[in-house]
C-alpha cells in the first residue's frame, strides 16, 4: 500500500472516496458515543491511526462497527475523552455527561447487532451443524475461518486463513 501511494499520491483521495458514506458513518460511530470530547485532548492522535489507515481500503470489514477492528482505536478514544473531561469545570462536566449518555444511546440504537440482526440460517449452516455432531469429542479439527465459530468451543479446533 505504501509503495502504491508513493508511486501515485492521487490514490489517497480516490481510496478515501470509495464507500465515502460508510467511512464517514464509521468515523461518527467511533467518536460520537463520547460526544467527540476525545478531540479536546492530544491522546486522540493514536486513535486516529486505525480509521485513517482503514479508509485506504475498499474492504468494508475494516471500517464496519460489527467487526473487531474498532478495538484498535476505542481505548484511545475513551482515555482521551476522560482526560479532556477531567480538565473541565464540574458544572460543564455534568452537562457533558448528559450529552455523552444521549449520544451513546443514539449510536447504540443505530449500530446494535441485537436490534439490526438480519442473519438467516442457510442450508449450509445446517450442514455445518450436522457435521459438528459427527466429529468425535477427542478429534482435532482444522476448519476454514468462516466455518470456525461453531467449532470454537472445542480446544482441539484450529483455523487456517487462506488468502483468496
Amino acid at each position: 500500500m505504501i509503495i502504491s501511494v508513493i508511486k501515485d499520491p492521487l490514490l489517497i483521495p480516490r481510496l478515501y472516496s470509495v464507500y465515502g458514506t460508510e467511512k464517514f458513518l464509521y468515523f461518527l460511530e467511533l467518536y460520537a458515543p463520547t460526544a467527540f470530547t476525545a478531540f479536546l485532548d492530544p491522546l486522540v492522535l493514536p486513535s486516529l491511526a486505525w480509521p485513517l489507515a482503514s479508509f485506504l481500503t475498499s474492504d468494508v470489514i475494516y471500517y464496519n462497527p460489527f467487526f473487531q477492528y474498532s478495538s484498535f482505536s476505542i481505548p484511545f478514544i475513551v482515555m482521551a475523552s476522560l482526560m479532556a473531561i477531567s480538565k473541565m469545570p464540574i458544572e460543564q462536566q455534568r452537562r457533558l455527561m448528559a450529552l455523552i449518555l444521549i449520544s451513546t444511546l443514539v449510536v447504540l440504537l443505530g449500530v446494535s447487532p441485537i436490534i439490526h440482526f438480519q442473519y438467516q440460517l442457510t442450508k449450509a449452516d445446517y450442514e455445518v451443524w450436522n457435521v459438528l455432531r459427527l466429529i468425535p469429542g477427542n478429534a482435532t479439527v482444522l476448519v476454514q475461518n468462516n466455518l470456525y465459530p461453531p467449532f470454537s468451543n472445542d480446544i482441539n479446533a484450529y483455523t487456517q486463513w487462506y488468502p483468496c
